[in-house]
């Protein structure tokens, strides 16, 4: 299991809500810093079939003029991505979709060669144009929890702890890749303001997760991705 990306509730409130993906490249484990320029467009190609075409560009000013970086785009609902290698900082691409509900969505990550994340965003279907997903401030949870995900013998395990002035009865755990989402009820243990949960490896196929600890109410507390 390797760590490819961290977020907590500490990152959400130093800042303004204007989308993940700011969130996400400032704190990127990767050396290099780089943000994401991305495009799309779209067209009709059938009944309920859309051409996607779209162009993403990695900036920064001092990047290796050969940065070798991984693009994924992976829809979830529909379970299956696409993949994309490049040394260029600008790719230009173009898929069929077929859109089967009015918000209907997918997840755009580029990683550098380490495997660590540069950026990443989510992208929803809007009438006849795709814009980035409108993260609200009702989307973020105010509680103080930390978190960590650990390996122990054959299994992963996700921990919230909550701040000393943090107060619920109830976190949700999400464990998700494009083929499996399961939701565990996180359970206190014997450390006050810890919860806990955990998976068996063997029952994860390999993959890029993301693990997701929410409040009682669904808001955003705390969010890691972790390599398989």
């Amino acid at each position: 299991m390797k760590v490819l990306h961290k977020l907590t509730s500490k990152d959400f409130s130093e800042r303004s809500v204007d989308g993940l993906q700011n969130m996400f490249e400032e704190k990127s484990l990767s050396p290099y810093g780089a943000k994401l320029e991305a495009q799309f467009f779209l067209c009709e190609a059938g009944e309920s079939i859309l051409k996607v075409k779209g162009s993403l560009k990695v900036t920064k000013e001092s990047l290796p003029e050969q940065l070798l970086t991984r693009t994924m785009i992976y829809f979830p609902e529909q379970r299956y991505g696409l993949e994309y290698i490049h040394q260029t900082p600008i790719i230009d691409f173009e898929f069929l979709y077929e859109l089967r509900t009015d918000k209907d969505y997918f997840n755009l990550v580029v990683l550098d060669r380490e495997g660590l994340i540069i950026s990443s965003a989510t992208y929803v279907f809007n009438h006849s144009s795709i814009i980035p997903y409108p993260i609200r401030i009702q989307d973020l949870s105010p509680l103080d929890i930390d978190g960590e995900i650990y390996r122990k013998d054959e299994q992963l395990i996700f921990r919230s702890t909550m701040g000393e002035d943090c107060h619920t009865s109830t976190i949700l755990h999400t464990w998700q890749n494009v083929g499996q989402h399961v939701v565990l009820p996180a359970s206190r243990t014997e450390a006050d303001r810890t919860y806990e949960s955990s998976m068996l490896i063997s029952d994860m196929c390999s993959g890029m997760w993301m693990v997701i600890a929410t409040d009682d109410t669904g808001r955003l507390l705390t969010q890691y991705v972790v390599q398989i």
